[in-house]
């Protein structure tokens, strides 16, 4: 099976996967990540955009309150 993977199909599945387990830690989250959805992405680009987009959201979000 030769099929191209939808880059922004997996980056939403990496982002909700994210706000749904509300990791604190990019690491423990990469480790989850990448043991989940890993497979999908062999570069790991996506997933490292993926990260860096939502734990830069969540310092955002903690300097506003």
């Amino acid at each position: 099976m030769t099929e191209t993977i939808n880059q922004d199909g997996l980056a939403r599945l990496i982002n909700f996967q994210l706000i749904r387990l509300n990791h604190t830690n990019r690491i423990d989250a990469a480790h989850f990540i990448k043991g989940m959805i890993g497979a999908y992405d062999l570069s790991g680009e996506i997933i490292n955009k993926s990260l860096d987009t939502y734990f830069s959201d969540a310092a955002s979000e903690k300097l506003k309150h």
